[in-house]
């Protein structure tokens, strides 16, 4: 097993280009890894009685899991966490339905070969030692955390960027590190301040306009990636909105987790993960949160929302319901009658949105949000209905699939924008992706950036769209969270601002993202980016300013519980 773990571990390293020149580190790297590997597995093996399918289980699973890491790695560029596990249901949903079955089945036939294998005297020894343990490391957590954290990070979880720290030595990291993370919210939510959100002086005049703001999945300016795109995938409208110097929306993740971007684009703060790192499954049940369509409805705005996937991924539905939509749309309440693959297609989306707006009445503004998930990976298409017209260099079938998923998507904004400003020239209507597609291989690589262009903005910049009765605004690059902001000071026609209360007309627009915090100007320039752990007094504002911001979102989430 052990032979196996080694070859395994060094195979993912080379794959990302992360050997370290010095065999020591490598010894370093995998020396704690293997040991974490190897203990899981010999308490598996305990578990279990002594026979060869005990062997096959406890050699397996390590396995398996190191390559699912990995695999998620080469994906996402992220390392896997013990949280993700939580999140297989939603992994589920999102996955072609035979892919999901083989998943499915899987993981059931392991569970099941273990549990039908299962020791019980083993188990019980087994747990009562673990009580014991765990009480006493309850007794002495604070030392116990502490001195856990500084060893695994004094020895090597911080000397390289993953994986060469280790997969199950990450997860590990990760796991004391999120338990410390907890403790520090709860103390934060108690010093915040009440001013939480996209806030408003009482007032500022709202204008009594529709606003319509549409995320894309997976969309990026193909033009903005190192390969070749011909034709130009985009229509007009967007070709105007390169023209004006179009802006950009720094979204909070890559890849994945869109839940998190539409998290910020409605309710004004950072989303820092959390225990699941996505903010909308830590919403505490029955919430009010004081987001921008609560504070729109507040105003005499209806509100809806029109999602065609499961309320249950995220658990959008009860987040979307605590952000103050009066009315919520989702894949069960529709009847969808062309789709990309398993989703709906933009077209179909965008024309079901024009239908729930007509079905509100003009005698009140309103506030519309559209998630167009058509474009999701593995980019699947009805080629009758959308054939292929853009190509890609070099060849790849997934570039090839969401290039022309793009052109298509983009085409469907058009129509949508068009007839939307014909009904009503006086909207409001913003465009945006909610993060880059999961394909490292697309993603521009700034100088400096190494092998982890993941630090660096452009990975999490998407288009940005914002037409004020028509007009294309500039925006710059700007972080999501502060989307509601800027929604507002054009309703208010500045009186937000004179408030000062208006995050995107700074000079330095802050991004938190993973182990790190971008600093940004206008123009997306990175002028004093620093990691979380940044002690030096170069980061002191910034770190300030963005522990301002965690506590917040952690002041919202706490003062919401009904």
């Amino acid at each position: 097993m052990t032979v196996l773990l080694c070859l395994q571990q060094v195979t993912w390293l080379a794959m990302v280009g992360q050997i370290p020149p010095n065999p020591l580190h490598v010894l370093l790297y995998l020396g704690p890894d293997l040991l974490l590997a190897l203990i899981f597995g010999g308490v598996l093996l305990v578990l279990q009685r002594p026979n060869t399918l005990a062997l096959a289980i406890a050699v397996a699973t390590p396995l398996i899991l190191l390559n699912l890491s990995g695999a998620k790695f080469a994906i996402l560029g992220d390392q896997a966490f013990v949280s993700d596990i939580l999140l297989l249901p939603d992994l589920l949903r999102v996955l072609p339905p035979a892919t999901a079955f083989c998943v499915l089945a899987a993981a059931l036939g392991l569970g099941a070969a273990f549990l039908l294998n299962i020791a019980p005297r083993r188990v019980t020894f087994l747990a009562l030692s673990a009580a014991g343990c765990g009480a006493a490391f309850q007794a002495t957590a604070p030392l116990a955390t502490s001195g856990i954290v500084h060893m695994t990070v004094g020895m090597n979880a911080r000397t390289f960027a993953f994986p060469v720290r280790g997969h199950f030595m990450g997860a590990l990291v990760a796991l004391v590190e999120d338990a410390e993370q907890r403790m520090k919210d709860r103390l934060l939510a108690s010093a915040a301040s009440d001013d939480l959100g996209p806030v408003v002086p009482t007032s500022a005049r709202i204008a009594a306009r529709d606003v319509h703001i549409i995320v894309l999945e997976s969309f990026v300016d193909p033009l903005a990636t190192p390969a070749i795109v011909r034709p130009d995938p985009f229509p007009p409208l967007f070709a105007a909105w390169r023209d004006a110097a179009g802006g950009r929306l720094v979204a909070p993740v890559f890849g994945n987790r869109s839940s998190n971007t539409e998290f910020e684009v409605l309710c004004g703060l950072p989303a820092f993960g959390g225990r699941y790192r996505v903010v909308t499954m830590s919403i505490p049940a029955g919430s009010e949160l004081p987001c921008l369509p609560r504070l729109l409805a507040a105003r005499g705005f209806r509100t809806v929302s029109l999602v065609p996937s499961s309320s249950e991924i995220f658990r959008a539905g009860a987040a979307f319901l605590a952000m103050g939509f009066s009315q919520r749309r989702f894949e069960a309440d529709l009847h969808i009658t062309d789709r990309d693959g398993v989703w709906a297609a933009a077209g179909w989306t965008l024309a079901e949105a024009r239908g729930l707006r007509s079905e509100l009445g003009r005698d009140a503004p309103a506030l519309v949000y559209t998630f167009v998930n058509a474009g999701h990976h593995p980019f699947d298409r009805d080629r009758a209905r959308r054939p292929d017209r853009i190509a890609v260099t070099p060849s790849s079938t997934l570039a090839h699939d969401w290039a022309n998923g793009i052109h298509h998507t983009a085409l469907a904004v058009e129509a949508h924008v068009t007839q939307v400003l014909a009904e009503d020239p006086d909207a409001l209507i913003l465009v945006m992706g909610d993060h880059w597609p999961p394909l490292l291989s697309l993603v521009p690589r700034p100088a400096g950036a190494g092998s982890d262009p993941l630090h660096h903005a452009p990975a999490y910049a998407t288009p940005l769209l914002v037409l004020d009765r028509g007009t294309i605004r500039r925006t710059g690059w700007l972080p999501a969270w502060h989307l509601p902001h800027l929604i507002l000071d054009i309703l208010s026609e500045g009186a937000t601002c004179d408030a000062g209360m208006c995050p995107h007309r700074g000079a330095r627009r802050l991004r938190p993202i993973g182990d790190r915090i971008l600093v940004l100007d206008e123009t997306g320039r990175e002028v004093g980016s620093c990691a979380f752990d940044d002690t030096g007094p170069a980061c002191a504002e910034t770190r300030s300013a963005t522990a301002g911001l965690r506590a917040s979102l952690a002041r919202m989430l706490e003062a919401s519980k009904p």
